[in-house]
């Protein structure tokens, strides 16, 4: 963990105009890919509207979206692990 933190705080001196957003996969609420998940999707893309789906599959459904959109909207990823960092940029 110390490489990674080691990395950040480099990274943040040589880019000073860069939002970092710390996601900790093991806190995070992700909802588990299930029946609900697959019978709201495939409601939705069978034309179905987002009130027309169950409660339980509009949250499931809703977060994984939430959780999607924020990885899409990133300009760069770093992931960290126990065993050391990776970096990677999108192009």
């Amino acid at each position: 963990m110390a490489v990674g933190k080691a990395f950040i705080d480099t990274y943040k001196e040589a880019n000073p105009n860069d939002e970092i957003v710390n996601v900790d996969l093991y806190k995070e609420n992700i909802p588990q890919i299930d029946v609900d998940v697959f019978s709201g999707l495939g409601k939705l893309q069978s034309g179905k509207g987002f009130e027309e789906i169950s409660s339980d599959e509009k949250v499931k459904v809703g977060r994984l979206s939430e959780l999607c959109e924020q990885f899409i909207s990133a300009d760069k990823y770093v992931l960290k692990h126990l065993c050391g960092i990776f970096h990677s940029r999108r192009l």
